[in-house]
């Protein structure tokens, strides 16, 4: 794998989660429906798993370019399981203070769009566990 190609790799999970962050943020304030209530919050919350799905890739990209350092292995696990907590915690805060259905079925969503997001980032741990003979 070239280097150019390496970035567009890497591009691409962070445009979609910009696209979804601001697509998210459209449909809850400008929308004019009722299930902007829903829609809104989780699409924006989908740009936490486009996040999740960039450390993945640039942990395994790097690896593959050799380009794969000591702050890489540490900052992109901590960078993606924060969007999966972050992405969990503000589900349950939703769905814990929902004043109507749609806040308390949007809550739920999200919390498993954050599970969902914590899955993604099940593979940036193996570089650790390997290097330090854990496995």
């Amino acid at each position: 794998m070239n280097y150019g190609i390496s970035i567009l790799f890497r591009a691409i999970p962070l445009a979609m989660a910009l696209f979804c962050f601001g697509y998210g943020a459209f449909i809850y304030g400008y929308g004019d429906a009722g299930n902007r209530v829903i829609a809104g919050p989780v699409v924006f919350s989908l740009g936490m798993i486009c996040i999740a799905l960039f450390c993945t890739a640039a942990t395994i990209i790097r690896q593959i370019i050799h380009t794969y350092n000591e702050t890489t292995k540490y900052i992109l696990p901590i960078v993606g399981y924060l969007a999966a907590l972050i992405t969990v915690i503000s589900g349950i805060c939703i769905f814990s203070n929902a004043t109507s259905p749609s806040a308390f079925v949007a809550g739920h969503v999200i919390t498993g769009v954050g599970f969902i997001t914590a899955c993604y980032c099940r593979y940036l741990f193996y570089p650790i566990l390997f290097d330090s003979g854990k496995l």
